[in-house]
């Protein structure tokens, strides 16, 4: 059995769905809602369940209420560390990803990100780039908007769970977007997300990684590496020296 995975980052909470298929019609849907937030934890930046399941105690600079910045020149700045906005969602997407292949046993097929409507190139290519961060292959992403994700959900054939209508109508748009190929051509392709999961669960490593490059990018450079995700993977975490930080 094979999945889409549908996820929907709030500013407090980020819902996720995953809707598998066997066959042409037999079709389930498991998901959930995890807090939006990172916290630093034995020195590594976690996200998601990894801090909400966390004995507080060992977590620092919990943050919050990051998502809704990104594109912001200003970095968010947590434990001393400066990070781009992108790099956070990079980190809490990559924990929705562990979620759902502990669950379902794979990798998703595609990874298909909601934002919000009239989102413009310069932030959807930052959310293409947290998704690079996060291990997802572009060639496996799709980004919707979030009344495109609710249609599709709201479908009378789609029998959503209730709370999980945009997150389910984006893994939706996933199956229409990337079906399953036969056989002969996905072994040909290499099928599914390939080498996703051993890069996703190194994440916070080249996450925290951003904050090396921070000292060699200037605001200029910033402006230009992010604009760029938009067609291509970026080489780093776009983050802006000099300006005023933000965060925890």
């Amino acid at each position: 059995m094979t999945y889409r995975l549908g996820i929907d980052i709030g500013s407090s909470q980020t819902v996720w769905a995953a809707v598998a298929r066997d066959g042409a019609h037999a079709q389930t849907i498991e998901g959930g809602t995890v807090e939006s937030v990172v916290a630093l934890k034995g020195g590594q930046l976690v996200a998601g369940a990894a801090v909400t399941n966390a004995d507080p105690s060992t977590l620092e600079h919990v943050t919050r209420d990051f998502a809704q910045h990104l594109g912001d020149a200003a970095p968010m700045m947590i434990g001393g560390t400066p990070y781009g906005v992108e790099s956070l969602v990079g980190q809490l997407v990559a924990s929705v990803v562990a979620t759902a292949r502990s669950q379902l046993g794979a990798e998703p097929g595609a990874v298909v990100l909601v934002h919000d409507d009239g989102l413009d190139e310069y932030r959807t290519g930052l959310l293409s780039e947290a998704a690079r961060l996060a291990g997802v292959p572009l060639a496996g992403l799709v980004l919707i908007a979030r009344s495109d994700a609710l249609a599709a959900g709201a479908a009378p054939s789609a029998n959503m769970p209730p709370g999980l209508e945009g997150a389910a109508g984006a893994s939706l748009v996933g199956w229409d977007r990337h079906p399953d190929l036969p056989p002969a051509t996905a072994a040909a392709a290499g099928g599914g997300l390939g080498t996703a999961a051993g890069v996703a669960a190194g994440t916070a490593a080249t996450i925290g990684g951003g904050a090396a490059l921070a000292a060699s990018i200037g605001a200029g450079e910033a402006v230009a590496a992010s604009a760029s995700t938009a067609g291509a993977a970026a080489t780093g975490t776009p983050l802006t020296t000099g300006a005023a930080a933000t965060g925890t």
